[in-house]
């Protein structure tokens, strides 16, 4: 082999190399892009649920307000409950009725009178298996003095956010007002929108988590909610996990600060893909011109080093072979090749002058 292949082969395995540093990079680089967009977007929808629950929130509150600070209404309330002879049952269907239109007036899911335990005195509809909410530490805080809190709670296959507001500042002591709202496909859909990805709302049953509402279709609710069973020991936070079969990046939070609710957020690893696909181009571009750079300095190291030295040896090879010294090298190739050329030439001309005569 001689000296000009072994030199093209082995510039050749520095450009592969090169070119493998440079897939592997633009590779890393994929990945950090696609899971930082990913990231952006999970972020965004952290803070459109922290909006959409605080202006939930304010809702609930203020219509709460409406409610009890109407003395027509407290009053009717008070009276009715109050106004039973011993012995005999309080009439709650007129409390009911009440509750009833004033809830149709508010936009509410529901509304409720509690006694001072948390028990329901009288509701506007009945809920699955709850007759008190005096375990909730919305109405721990209510029965305290405390500001109004939001909770959540599951009734049957929905799922409703509630405040409780005390009605003793309005006349009516040892008793609390409750109203509700759901938290549905328009709650889902204000946080999705915001974020620019999809949501699902999840809630607790005795049978795993099951979706309450979604921005995803009927059969991607379905595999998501398959997954998440399937996947229990998944906890709040960010994680990954395959929905029919398709990688996606996951968030999953409280609901209100809720234990019994979560929202989960996801971002298809292929959508944050392909927006990490388009700032390629600037680094393909940057290893295109590096490798082209190294081929001109490689080829550039060849004619001014490599191929004057090899010249050079030939000549000194051909002078110790054949004993002729009358050659004179060229003075190619860079300062250090072209001294030691000037010192071979000064040397045979030294020998040729010694062989005169």
């Amino acid at each position: 082999m001689t000296t000009f292949s072994r030199y093209a082969l082995s510039s050749a395995l520095i450009l592969l190399v090169a070119a493998a540093g440079g897939s592997g990079l633009l590779y890393l680089q994929h990945r950090q892009v696609s899971a930082a967009l990913a990231d952006d977007h999970l972020d965004a929808i952290r803070s459109a649920q922290s909006l959409v629950e605080r202006g939930q929130t304010d809702q609930l509150t203020v219509r709460a307000q409406l409610i009890a600070s109407n003395q027509a209404v407290t009053g009717y309330i008070v009276q009715s409950l109050d106004s039973a002879l011993p012995g005999t049952e309080v009439d709650y269907a007129s409390v009911v009725d009440l509750l009833e239109e004033r809830r149709s007036q508010l936009g509410l899911a529901i509304a409720a009178v509690l006694d001072a335990d948390g028990r329901i005195v009288a509701i506007t509809e009945p809920l699955a298996g709850r007759e008190s909410f005096g375990d909730l530490a919305a109405f721990r805080a209510a029965r305290e003095g405390k500001p109004a809190r939001t909770a959540v709670f599951a009734d049957r296959t929905r799922l409703l956010a509630i405040a409780i507001q005390p009605l003793a500042v309005y006349g009516a002591s040892e008793a609390y007002l409750l109203v509700g709202m759901p938290i549905n496909q328009v709650f889902a859909e204000s946080i999705a929108g915001v974020g620019s990805a999809d949501v699902a709302v999840l809630m607790r049953t005795a049978d795993g988590p099951l979706i309450a509402a979604s921005t995803l279709s009927a059969t991607e609710s379905a595999r998501l909610g398959t997954a998440l069973r399937a996947d229990t020991g998944k906890r709040d936070g960010r994680f990954e996990i395959a929905i029919g079969g398709v990688p996606h990046r996951v968030s999953l939070a409280p609901l209100f600060g809720d234990a019994d609710a979560r929202l989960v957020a996801l971002m298809p690893s292929s959508d944050a893909s392909a927006v990490a696909a388009a700032s390629r181009l600037p680094l393909l571009i940057a290893i295109g011109m590096t490798l082209l750079l190294l081929s001109i300095g490689t080829t550039m190291l060849w004619r001014r080093i490599h191929a004057p030295a090899e010249a050079l040896q030939r000549m000194i090879d051909y002078c110790a072979d054949s004993g002729d010294f009358r050659i004179k090298a060229p003075l190619d190739g860079g300062r250090t090749i072209a001294r030691i050329a000037v010192a071979f030439n000064r040397a045979c001309a030294r020998v040729v002058g010694s062989q005169k005569p």
